[in-house]
């Protein structure tokens, strides 16, 4: 299975610093894109799995083309050669890499992102493929071709409604097309199926066209009729502040939570990423951004992994660990830019430390763990934790002590790190033959909870 090599932290920090410095130039009128243009391909180059370090390089692109939809009015033949060359070799990483190279002079060569795009569905990096086939869509949002290739790929990532939505546009501009008849009809009855559970899917463009926002009772809109007074919407004047100032920071923000309030986690997301590059990259929304994203890529794998469940299919378990895996290595990505930003923060470290120790990298977990068992308020559960890296290390001794320092610091409301911390200290060791603290452990968690797991069994092999 084709997937992107490990980033090591020196060269994570110094990606961020060149993120950080073409971000700085976009908060310029006018800038040098073609120096900015350097940074952020620099960042994709060596992480084209970050969807940050994308967006911010390709919004510097349509700013130095003033989005005309066609780049640049003479072009040199760019990375294309060496994109067919590693596309027939299945060099994934290198397709994106020759990619980033041709769309410097146009980053709507329809070609070239749904190159870029295969490339990034053979590394199961969905978002990043999405937000190349969105560039592709905007330089002809009725072209059939990419309203299949983008329909295909929402519709294996469980994004019906919007797979719904493009195969209607193919059909739209290629009449009594089967496949997208076809498609249509599958995924619909998809939908019916689809078990309640994890919020109402997006409604149809056709359904939504329905769902216009009502004027006060009595009021009427009559196109170009002159001395009309219409009272906006809250949205509305929201929408109006940022048009009139599109560096709005505080605006972007308020927007967002009001979409997540009314339930529209994906639109909140892209105001979100529309106010980032807007604002040049301001730590406020880039974090918001980073904690919506994590939010719906949360959703989607339940979605998926309840999927896979119900349908019981290799092409449906598949999908769901691909997703179970880009969620991880996406969040990692987030926990380590938060700790090097606000290192002296604990809770960035904990939740840094968790997904580090999910994906087997036990020793890197460790160091985080140990600086977040410092905090109270995370104490005990990092000191499950670390103990359990611990174990997978071997460091028995050191493993013990981390259990023991989580049942001490655990209190009432953490009850379950308690009793895990004591089942954990329990058995190993009874692997250890320490017998006298196997009973010591195992009879503490009888008291707590005389049905927890396995507890009463193995007191009772213990000699």
């Amino acid at each position: 299975m084709a997937q992107l090599p490990p980033i090591e932290p020196a060269l994570r920090g110094r990606l961020q610093k060149c993120f950080e410095h073409g971000s700085k130039l976009m908060e310029k009128e006018k800038y040098d894109y073609d120096y900015a243009n350097t940074m952020f391909t620099e960042c994709v180059r060596h992480d084209p799995g970050n969807l940050i370090y994308v967006e911010a390089f390709l919004e510097n692109l349509r700013r130095k083309y003033n989005n005309n939809k066609k780049g640049a009015r003479i072009r040199g033949f760019g990375g294309k050669a060496n994109l067919k060359k590693s596309a027939s070799k299945k060099d994934w990483i290198g397709v994106i890499r020759a990619g980033l190279d041709a769309l410097r002079t146009n980053p709507w060569d329809v070609r070239v992102l749904r190159a870029m795009a295969e490339a990034c569905q053979e590394l199961h990096l969905n978002e990043i493929e999405l937000r190349y086939l969105k560039n592709a869509l905007d330089a002809n949002p009725k072209d059939p071709e990419v309203n299949r290739h983008c329909a295909k790929s929402l519709a294996r990532m469980g994004q019906s409604d919007m797979a719904i939505a493009c195969w209607h546009r193919v059909e739209e501009n290629k009449r009594n097309d089967l496949e997208a008849a076809r498609a249509i009809s599958n995924l619909t009855l998809e939908k019916t199926r689809a078990q309640a559970g994890f919020g109402d899917p997006d409604d149809l463009p056709a359904k939504r066209a329905k769902q216009k926002e009502k004027l006060p009772e009595g009021e009427t809109i009559r196109e170009k009729e002159v001395g009309t007074q219409i009272q906006l919407t809250k949205r509305q004047q929201i929408e109006k502040a940022i048009s009139e100032d599109p560096t709005d920071v505080d605006a972007y923000l308020q927007l967002a939570r009001l979409l997540f309030a009314e339930n529209k986690a994906p639109e909140a997301e892209m105001a979100l990423q529309r106010g980032l590059p807007a604002s040049g990259g301001d730590i406020r929304i880039r974090e918001a951004l980073e904690d919506a994203q994590m939010l719906r890529s949360r959703e989607e794998l339940a979605t998926a992994e309840q999927r896979a469940k119900s349908e019981d299919s290799e092409e449906a378990t598949r999908l769901a660990a691909d997703r179970r895996d880009e969620v991880l290595k996406r969040e990692i990505e987030i926990y380590d830019s938060r700790v090097q930003r606000y290192p002296d923060e604990p809770r960035f470290q904990f939740q840094l430390g968790t997904r580090l120790k999910r994906t087997g990298k036990f020793e890197m977990a460790v160091e985080s763990l140990r600086i977040a068992a410092d905090d109270p308020r995370c104490k005990a559960a990092a000191q499950l934790e670390l103990g359990e890296c611990l174990q997978h290390l071997k460091d028995y001794a050191a493993a013990i002590q981390a259990y023991r320092a989580a049942v001490d610091s655990a209190d009432n409301s953490h009850l379950n790190v308690k009793k895990l911390g004591l089942y954990r200290a329990g058995v190993l060791a009874t692997g250890l033959r320490d017998t006298e603290n196997a009973k010591k452990y195992l009879s503490e968690l009888l008291e707590l909870d005389v049905g927890y797991k396995d507890v009463k069994a193995r007191l009772d092999k213990i000699p």
